[in-house]
């Protein structure tokens, strides 16, 4: 079956030095150079999605890890995806969210679990609704939520608050769900840390519910 999104072009090919195409978006270039021991294998990836970059990172370096193994390499021990998933998103400070020119303040964050267990996970004991105040896993320390506005389950849920309006969508992603928080309003910044701590706690949550 063609699959339209992971079609690509070469665009280096010198064996056994270098090979270089397009997968989809992405620009993969493989470069293999002899050592005293063997050889050094060199994956550049290139690509727009920043907040994905813990997901394939992790990713790669299972491959790598299954690969030298494959080859004889016995000392290299089997990862969980979900521990290098989290050690990136650290790493490459992709748990931070950003203040907006208008003071707004956004969150894009890729989890590891699919979107109808992260909103299970959001909404816990309760039940979301249209006209009724959220679940308090949709709220952050020091906001006051006013009733839900917009609902898609598992997709989006929106509220207004005297700190802004708030705004939870989810998509699928590489490997698990795309988060992307909200909040409207020039104070919005005050509560970066709230909702950072939220959404890490939702993350680390997740780990434990694979």
């Amino acid at each position: 079956m063609e699959d339209p999104d992971n079609t690509g072009v070469i665009h280096a090919f010198d064996p056994p030095r270098l090979l270089e195409y397009t997968w989809g978006v992405e620009v993969l270039r493989w470069e293999v150079a002899p050592t005293a021991d063997g050889c050094l294998l060199t994956l550049t990836a290139t690509y727009d999605d920043r907040p994905g970059s813990a997901s394939f990172t992790a990713g790669w370096t299972i491959c790598f890890d299954a690969l030298d193994r494959v080859l004889g390499g016995s000392a290299v021990p089997e990862k969980d995806y979900a521990e290098l998933h989290e050690h990136y998103v650290r790493a490459y400070g992709l748990d931070q969210g950003e203040v907006l020119d208008d003071g707004s303040i956004r969150f894009e964050r890729q989890l590891i679990r699919p979107k109808e267990l992260v909103w299970s996970v959001l909404s816990g004991a309760g039940t979301a609704a249209a006209g009724r105040t959220p679940p308090a896993g949709f709220v952050a320390k020091g906001i006051e939520p006013g009733p839900v506005e917009e609902l898609t389950e598992s997709l989006l849920l929106t509220y207004s608050s005297p700190q802004g309006k708030v705004s939870w969508s989810l998509r699928n992603g590489n490997g698990g769900a795309r988060l992307v928080v909200t909040q409207t309003g020039p104070a919005a910044g005050e509560y970066l840390t709230a909702w950072h701590d939220l959404i890490e706690g939702l993350a680390g949550t997740l780990i434990s519910e694979g």
